[in-house]
């Protein structure tokens, strides 16, 4: 229960069946209400019930109210579903930085090579961007490949494609794929889209959704491979390029892969801090006899909080017997909060190269070097275009979208919201702090007395 505002929300975790020809469903629930297009379908086919495998939805929540309860819901067609470690992370976001496509209308492909997933498109302008995708999917021919990965203006972004096999004992079977990236130089009029293909048949995808989130690229830190990695081990090991030191701070965190054994098995992957596993991240695919050799996506997120200056965060997996194969996958952070303060830029050093329409945080120190104390000052925030600051023509910066700069509503505070003197931070000027204002919504803070020195 979050509180009134506007919200990301994802859940993930690993389920099954034990009575074969039975399907499993999830949901988002805002408020006791459904959101329609965020159900996933897991099948449990005759052949392979008991199997644990992983399941993914996620929303974009604008308007919630106080006291409206946000939670994953879900029910069996028939006998029991067993969910195993599981997570819900709910984000507070701006809605006029966020974007979401959804659809709830079945939609088919037969093609080949890659085309546009049905609805599975927006532009949401110039800037960076975290972008997520799910939907259950199933294709009605044995022993084939189905593939999904994002596009931007028209070329695949690299690393993002997950596969998904339909080996033959489960045709006709729905499963979930998920996506996660991070979206770096999107242009003003750049299409994000998911597009997907099939090796053969015909593969229809059922309820889906996908979301952008714009970010400040300083705060978020991603790596990613497309080669495939394989191991024995049965004891976790760190997977192959999943690994990060991001530095202090508190994370939101996102993993995807397709994942697959070569023999009956059970394959875990689990998020790692410090050598130590994150709670309720271990997410397991048990490759039953009949379905060797089969990829499937797994998901996980988190919020990490206390993220020590030096510490790793990495994934690490393990496989129970034979070997475990993982295909393209993403590790991808967002730096949270002040607790996670960043700067792009050291202090006083010009900004080139700033993205029109992405969002900037900026911090400004005003010191008291004269000989007497100073009364309540309100500040202003204002900007000229000149070659030489001493001889601009200043005005303030609008609050709309009138000028070449906007204060722009952030997700994290609330306008006048006291200041902090993080640490690291700016420099200190004078020998006692005073606090300030946060500002997103004014460009003008009350009254502040500064004392000298």
């Amino acid at each position: 229960t979050p509180g009134a505002g506007d919200y990301l929300v994802w859940f993930s975790g690993s389920l099954e069946g034990d009575s074969g020809g039975s399907d499993q469903f999830v949901s988002i629930y805002l408020d006791g209400v459904q959101v329609p297009h965020t159900e996933r379908i897991q099948s449990t086919d005759g052949s392979t019930p008991d199997t644990p495998l992983p399941i993914a939805t996620g929303a974009r929540l604008v308007g919630v109210a106080d006291g409206q309860t946000i939670e994953a819901r879900w029910r069996t067609t028939a006998g029991s579903a067993t969910v195993w470690e599981r997570s819900l992370v709910v984000q507070p976001v701006d809605a006029a930085e966020s974007f979401q496509a959804s659809a709830i209308t079945d939609t088919t492909t037969s093609s080949t090579s890659d085309v546009l997933l049905d609805s599975m498109t927006t532009s949401p302008g110039a800037g960076e961007y975290l972008a997520w995708f799910s939907g259950s999917v199933e294709n009605d021919s044995a022993d084939q490949t189905l593939f999904a990965s994002f596009y931007v203006n028209g070329v695949q972004v690299g690393d993002s494609e997950r596969r998904f096999f339909n080996e033959s004992s489960i045709a006709g079977s729905s499963y979930v794929v998920s996506l996660s990236a991070r979206l770096t130089g999107v242009g003003a009029g750049d299409a994000v889209e998911v597009r997907w293909r099939t090796t053969g048949g015909t593969s229809t995808m059922h309820r889906r959704t996908m979301v952008l989130e714009r970010i400040s690229a300083a705060d978020s830190s991603e790596v990613s491979a497309s080669a495939t990695s394989s191991t024995t081990s049965t004891t976790d090991v760190t997977m192959a390029g999943m690994s990060l030191t991001p530095g202090a701070g508190d994370y939101l965190v996102w993993f995807t892969a397709s994942v697959e054994g070569s023999t009956e098995s059970t394959q875990q992957v689990s998020l790692y801090v410090n050598g130590s596993q994150v709670a309720s991240t271990a997410r397991r695919i048990f490759t039953e006899a009949s379905i060797p050799d089969t990829a499937f996506v797994m998901a996980l997120q988190a919020y990490l909080t206390g993220v020590g200056a030096s510490d790793v965060v990495e994934v690490r997996w393990r496989t129970s017997a034979g070997t475990a194969t993982v295909h393209g996958r993403a590790l991808t952070l967002y730096r949270q909060g002040s607790a996670g303060a960043s700067f792009s830029l050291a202090e006083d050093t010009s900004l080139d190269g700033a993205v029109k329409g992405s969002l900037y945080r900026l911090r400004l120190q005003v010191s008291n070097e004269g000989l007497f104390g100073s009364a309540g000052v309100a500040y202003q925030l204002q900007v000229a275009e000149a070659d030489n600051c001493a001889t601009g023509i200043y005005a303030a910066v609008p609050t709309d979208a009138s000028g070449h700069w906007q204060v722009a509503d952030s997700a994290f505070f609330v306008d006048g919201a006291p200041t902090e003197n993080i640490s690291p931070g700016l420099t200190d000027e004078g020998t006692t702090f005073v606090v300030g204002a946060l500002h997103d919504a004014s460009n003008t803070s009350g009254a502040i007395a500064l004392d000298v020195g």
